[in-house]
């Protein structure tokens, strides 16, 4: 009696040491792979606009490892500590096999997820963070930073402070832009300029060109461009583009509003302004295109410079006493042009004349028909007979 229950006795703790032994082992590991991810990791993104690219993608990498490896040192100890209760390993992982292509087929959806929360972890599209990276879907549904990741769904904060839960399937159908790993972001400005302002485009574009080029907060590394795009239907564009040398929201903006109010005073300083749909300008030209007067105002309805006041009136009449001749012509021409249209004028209502007559003396002829058929007297009607007074009458 008393050897069986010292055996049983040593068995059972030989086996609770054994099993307490590898749990003591993989919890130690798993210790040291949290050790190994605080080391090597800088923390959760708080700012990931201000992270850059590379901290990015470290802390990407370094999540993926650190999350492979926790899940391996679980599985391992839990394979191992198997046998001590018992269980045979081969039984374990057959039943495994058919329960796991069992539960797939009855749970797509959720191995569906789970399988994308893996590729997640490998492909390291994005980091977490309580402001992680910012991430946008090329379908637009998807545009926030990327909070936390479970293995269903991933919780991205949207701009209006929302949290939208995404199936973790639905970054494998869809193309990920992650906004946070860009190295810079672009200033691009299409500056409409007038038609009557053409011939001071290339002025225009010099002190443009300069201004991008010797500007503090764009990259010198990237383009920088300033030229003369294209000639819509009510303006000429100016083309700029250049990239600032971070990708904080704030300093982009700050830039941005810089660049338009330097071309602004630009555009001031050489005596135009943007061209809009709602202001048109009615100058004179001569023959040889020369513009015979100045706009209506300097730059919206204000004062020319003093400086230019007498030599605009000098252009002006030189420009008068040389279109003397055209003028002579253009008068006649118009003379003859508003007698033809008099002309035509005079016709017209002459012919409205002619048709009221007609419609007068229609009216005339119908009224006389109608009095004409009033007048003429009814035809008799026959009057009944006896019929004594009918054979009287026949003998």
């Amino acid at each position: 009696m008393w050897p069986k229950a010292t055996a049983a006795a040593v068995l059972f703790f030989s086996k609770a040491l054994d099993m307490g032994s590898k749990v003591c082992v993989g919890w130690f590991l798993y210790g040291v792979v949290n050790q190994k991810i605080a080391r090597s990791s800088r923390g959760l993104a708080q700012k990931s606009d201000i992270m850059g690219a590379e901290t990015s993608r470290q802390e990407a990498q370094v999540l993926a490892v650190g999350q492979t490896a926790r899940i391996l040192v679980c599985f391992c100890t839990f394979l191992a500590c198997l046998p001590a209760l018992s269980i045979d390993l081969g039984t374990v992982l057959s039943f495994c096999g058919m329960g796991g292509l069992a539960i797939s087929l009855l749970s797509k959806g959720v191995f569906v997820n789970l399988i994308g929360s893996l590729t997640i972890y490998l492909t390291q599209p994005f980091t977490l963070g309580d402001l992680g990276d910012w991430i946008q879907t090329d379908d637009g549904e998807v545009d926030g930073w990327v909070q936390s990741m479970g293995p269903y769904h991933t919780v991205v904060m949207r701009w209006d402070r929302r949290p939208l839960y995404v199936p973790n399937s639905r970054f494998l159908q869809v193309r990920i832009v992650n906004a946070s790993r860009m190295t810079n972001r672009r200033v691009r400005i299409d500056v409409p300029i007038r038609f009557s302002d053409l011939d001071k485009v290339g002025a225009i574009l010099e002190d443009i060109r300069e201004l991008v080029e010797n500007h503090k907060k764009v990259d010198p590394e990237m383009h920088r461009l300033v030229r003369l795009r294209k000639i819509g239907r009510h303006a000429a564009y100016i083309w700029v583009s250049c990239y600032t040398r971070g990708i904080n929201l704030n300093d982009y903006v700050a830039v941005n509003e810089d660049i338009l109010l330097s071309i602004k005073n630009i555009m001031y300083k050489h005596g135009t302004t943007f061209a809009t749909t709602l202001q048109r300008e009615l100058r004179r030209v001569d023959s040889t295109g020369a513009f015979l007067s100045e706009p209506l105002g300097f730059p919206y309805g204000g004062a020319q410079p003093a400086s230019r006041e007498g030599e605009a009136e000098q252009e002006e009449e030189e420009a008068f006493a040389r279109s003397q001749p055209m003028l002579a012509s253009q008068k006649a021409l118009l003379a003859s042009e508003v007698q033809r249209l008099k002309d035509m004028q005079e016709g017209i209502w002459a012919r409205e004349r002619d048709l009221k007559d007609s419609e007068a003396a229609l009216e005339r002829d119908a009224q006389r028909l109608r009095e004409e058929r009033d007048d003429v007297p009814p035809p008799p009607r026959a009057e009944a007979t006896t019929s004594g007074e009918l054979r009287w009458a026949l003998g």
